[in-house]
């Protein structure tokens, strides 16, 4: 009796130990990615829109609309220019790399970035930063190695772009094709991640969402939760946008005015 009461006390243990081990296992998998950290570029890491300083800066003459951002097709608009660059006014890419390594950074954001790349083995390990931008992959890419941030970001989404290799014309493609009715042509912010999320079959217990603009408020008014935290900048339209449209909007939302204020609001978030 005795034997027989020891061996239903071990079948027992084994099943506590499994059940314990399960527990464990489903832990570490739903804590395996906290948080995805999204972050805008143009006035949101750099002063300017990427795309107008270059043309300033090199003193294209041209005709600018009273509202850019009511330009459908960005791509279709900007890409005959960038091509002028090369054959008309003879700026070299590396020219054109040197104009974009000089543009004004919003106040405090490379210390912001700094920040996060010091962290991001240790607060933010389960973490991955995303840069969701309509801007174009070099200009962003130059703007992060010239601060020697690269390693911070696990992946950027915006308009493709290199440089052609027997023209040595800078090309700008767009990301893809859309219909939504809060961005260009070119980019939808809210189908890219989501696109992005189920190519690579990844999930995040919630979105931290950084931006400034119109093309934002997409993501943050039809994709984001109650889960997420959206840090809009102030006094831009993003922020507008979300005042007026409070209903339509489930996620926390922050205003931020430089990179120390945000730095400060990420050391004291629980990831």
């Amino acid at each position: 009796m005795l034997i027989e009461e020891l061996i239903v006390q071990i079948r027992l243990w084994k099943k506590q130990i499994f059940k314990n081990h399960s527990k464990f296992c489903l832990t570490m998998l739903s804590i395996a990615k906290k948080a995805l950290i999204v972050i805008d570029y143009d006035k949101t890491m750099v002063e300017y829109d990427s795309d107008d300083w270059m043309l300033e800066k090199v003193g294209y003459k041209f005709e600018k609309p009273v509202d850019i951002d009511q330009i459908v097709d960005w791509i279709g608009y900007i890409a005959p220019i960038e091509v002028e660059l090369t054959t008309k006014y003879k700026v070299s890419v590396e020219k054109q790399r040197s104009i974009m390594e000089e543009i004004p950074s919003v106040e405090y954001f490379p210390d912001f970035l700094k920040y996060l790349l010091q962290e991001k083995e240790m607060k933010f390990k389960n973490c991955e930063f995303w840069i969701v931008s309509g801007s174009n992959t070099l200009y962003i890419e130059w703007y992060l190695e010239r601060n020697k941030v690269s390693k911070l970001i696990d992946k950027i989404i915006a308009n493709p772009s290199y440089v052609d290799e027997k023209t040595k014309f800078f090309i700008q493609k767009p990301y893809h094709e859309n219909s939504c009715k809060y961005c260009t042509k070119n980019m939808c912010k809210q189908k890219a991640m989501k696109d992005m999320l189920a190519i690579e079959k990844k999930q995040f217990e919630k979105i931290l969402y950084i931006g400034d603009g119109k093309f934002d408020f997409c993501t943050c008014s039809q994709m984001l939760t109650g889960k997420d935290i959206i840090f809009a900048r102030k006094g831009f339209k993003l922020e507008k946008m979300l005042q007026s449209s409070k209903d339509n909007c489930k996620a926390t939302v922050n205003v931020w005015a430089n990179g120390k204020e945000l730095q400060k609001s990420f050391e004291n978030l629980l990831i």
